[in-house]
């Protein structure tokens, strides 16, 4: 399952996109698009958090972190 969270603003607006329950799913992957505007919310789960950044013209950074949730 793919959420792209960009154009979302509070929390509540999760809701009808069902991310918890997908997250509860021990059979699903979920991968979260701009997790980063809502960071206190993936806390409990154990992911997996890939930065992409820009280095040069042509040169691309990636740091792959794994936390294992609590």
């Amino acid at each position: 399952v793919h959420c792209d969270l960009y154009r979302l603003t509070k929390e509540r607006d999760l809701t009808p996109l069902h991310v918890f329950e997908y997250l509860e799913n021990p059979n699903m992957i979920v991968c979260v698009e701009w997790a980063d505007r809502f960071p206190q919310l993936w806390k409990t789960y154990p992911r997996i958090a890939l930065e992409f950044s820009f280095r040069n013209k042509n040169e691309r950074r990636i740091k792959i972190r794994y936390f294992t949730g609590r």
